[in-house]
């Protein structure tokens, strides 16, 4: 079925005002019309994602990166009191973890307000087949740390995980440390309690207490208002009560116009799409997936008709789960 739209062509006219404003709202009203018009889905979203709906995520073995004291181990404990929770070297190691059944849950950050987006993560979380099950915004408040036993005059170098860097990124530069990439805010204090030396880290303050270092300055990070936001996953599709955003990840045909019908789905079902993300696939030259997060429930048979539908008309058509934020 031909899809009905506005052309770069007649656009240009409407705005040099050879084409009456009519046409162009005619158009756009038809457009709708047929985004309105979804199809059956061949199989449906439950049918597809069975969901384990229940009050809390269970008290299970959960996964995340880094070592004790870490921000991760941090949003580990909120979102799963009493849980075995285990460390691994990276998020690639938790995901692994998680599709080996070592762990039923895994916990890894997404973003962060001042620094943006952890491409690698949602690449996993899709990649590996989990499911998004619960967020949480954890506040980083950086401490600038040493070894009780170094100078603080013979500092030079500055190490923690790179996102921590780019959120102090102004205030190393200020000091003149060379900010030197490590695995994690909790392993770069480990590894500075080792010896005294010209090498600071920066690192959460019960990291720092946890491996005995000294605290020269704490907030250091270049906005007070830095959250990172952590994702707890699982193989399991476990639906919470109260679970209003839902992400999905899909392709498009790399023609005019592709996106915007795509998009207008979400304009007919009155769905306020709160994210938008084009990310590359690595086996294609410039081809790109995009990744949405919008707010909805899949116990609304219209949301769930529409996820179904997409399920027959996108490449790469993935469901990341239905969830909230604690």
């Amino acid at each position: 079925m031909n899809t009905p739209h506005i052309d770069e062509f007649e656009l240009k006219q409407y705005l040099a005002g050879e084409m009456p404003a009519a046409k162009v709202l005619a158009d756009t009203l038809a457009q709708l019309r047929w985004a309105a018009r979804i199809p059956q889905p061949s199989r449906t979203l439950a049918e597809r994602h069975p969901a384990r709906r229940v009050v809390k995520l269970p008290a299970v073995s959960a996964g995340c990166a880094g070592v004790p004291g870490a921000y991760a181990h941090i949003a580990c404990e909120r979102l799963l009191e009493h849980s075995d929770i285990r460390f691994y070297h990276d998020f690639a190691d938790v995901a692994a973890a998680l599709v080996k059944g070592e762990v039923a849950l895994g916990v890894l950050p997404v973003e962060n307000s001042s620094a943006g987006q952890v491409g690698e993560v949602l690449e996993l979380v899709s990649s590996h087949d989990l499911y998004i099950a619960q967020t949480v915004d954890i506040k980083a408040e950086h401490c600038l740390c040493i070894h009780p036993d170094s100078d603080p005059g013979s500092l030079r170098r500055a190490i923690s995980h790179p996102q921590a860097l780019a959120q102090c990124k102004g205030y190393l530069a200020k000091k003149g440390f060379q900010p030197e990439p490590f695995s994690n805010t909790a392993a770069a204090a480990k590894q500075v309690a080792r010896a005294p030396g010209d090498a600071a880290c920066l690192c959460s303050e019960r990291g720092a207490a946890l491996y005995g270092l000294r605290v020269l300055e704490r907030g250091v990070q270049d906005f007070d208002d830095n959250y990172t936001r952590f994702l707890c996953v699982s193989r399991e599709h476990y639906l919470l009560p109260g679970a209003d955003t839902i992400s999905i990840t899909l392709s498009l045909p790399n023609e005019p116009g592709e996106l915007h019908r795509m998009l207008t789905r979400f304009a007919a079902c009155h769905l306020d799409l709160s994210r938008l993300l084009s990310m590359p696939i690595a086996s294609r030259d410039f081809s790109v997936l995009f990744h949405l997060d919008f707010r909805g429930s899949i116990l609304d048979k219209a949301v769930a008709r529409m996820l179904g539908a997409m399920y027959d008309e996108f490449s790469n058509f993935k469901f990341l789960g239905n969830y909230s934020r604690i």
